[in-house]
């Protein structure tokens, strides 16, 4: 559920799901400098494969007993990414997600697959500080925080792979880190508004 809060509020926010089913919104700030470096060492790629979210979410759901300590570590290490990211330390960031991608491919068998960890290594041979599958896992988006200076080289060796195996549908995506989230733009038939 956390992407529909990230939609709906937007920026940079810190959020805690509560046993009360409320949810806990805190926003982090960063400057327009910082913001604008992160986007510059961010690459967001659409995989070209797609899946049911809920497949890979109900397997991890299942088991959150047995994982319970590495989701424990996953959600104790907020504080320190939030750090990094009023500090404008990308480096650290990357390398946290480096860390939090290898939690999040153990709460479940279907969160990866041999083309993803492809492209993923691929990236990560290519001067990646890291980076992470967006979402449940198991396609969609993968994202990379990198020096600019190697996004060449990550975009060739990611182009080359999915190349090999036909993903006609991969393509980088364009990034752009807005403070405001979802707003009505048009008010003239309220049963069907337009987000955006």
């Amino acid at each position: 559920p956390q992407d529909q809060y990230a939609a709906a509020f937007g920026g940079f926010n810190e959020l805690q799901f509560n046993s009360d089913d409320t949810v806990s919104v805190r926003p982090n700030f960063i400057d327009f400098k910082k913001r604008m470096a992160l986007e510059k060492n961010t690459l967001l790629f659409f995989t070209g494969m797609t899946r049911l979210a809920s497949s890979v979410l109900s397997e991890q759901k299942a088991n959150i007993d047995k994982k319970f300590e590495t989701l424990k570590q996953m959600a104790d290490s907020v504080p320190d990414f939030i750090k990094h990211l009023q500090n404008g330390d990308i480096k650290s960031m990357g390398e946290m997600l480096h860390e939090g991608w290898q939690r999040k491919k153990s709460l479940a068998s279907n969160v990866s697959n041999p083309l993803i960890d492809e492209l993923y290594e691929a990236g990560m041979k290519n001067g990646a500080w890291g980076g992470k599958v967006l979402g449940a896992g198991g396609g969609g988006c993968i994202m990379f925080l990198a020096d600019p200076t190697k996004h060449a080289a990550i975009r060739l060796a990611a182009q080359k792979i999915t190349d090999q195996h036909k993903l006609t549908d991969f393509q980088e995506l364009p990034i752009h880190f807005v403070q405001s989230g979802a707003e009505v733009l048009y008010h003239g038939d309220v049963s069907r508004p337009i987000l955006a």
